[in-house]
């Protein structure tokens, strides 16, 4: 898994992750776990501890401190977690 961080948040765009300004380091360092599961369900997977640590994460503020939290695979549609009203 990374961490990118877009210019913009489009709801009707799709591929408003791909503008793209930073990957937070993590593309050098990518996060993992194993498990075996299609990508559908790492997606879900993922989705559920991204949600838990924004609940209750130290460090939920930062990643609250941005427009929108949202998870996906490199090629699919973001699940929005997390979005500022």
């Amino acid at each position: 898994m990374e961490l990118v961080g877009a210019e913009r948040y489009d709801p009707r765009d799709a591929d408003w992750p791909c503008y793209e300004v930073t990957d937070l380091g993590t593309r050098g360092h990518m996060f993992r776990w194993e498990e075996s599961v299609g990508w559908h369900q790492a997606v879900r997977e993922m989705g559920k501890y991204l949600s838990r640590y924004l609940a209750e994460g130290q460090h939920a503020a930062a990643l609250k401190s941005v427009e929108v939290v949202a998870v996906a695979f490199i090629s699919g549609v973001p699940q929005v977690l997390w979005q500022r009203k």
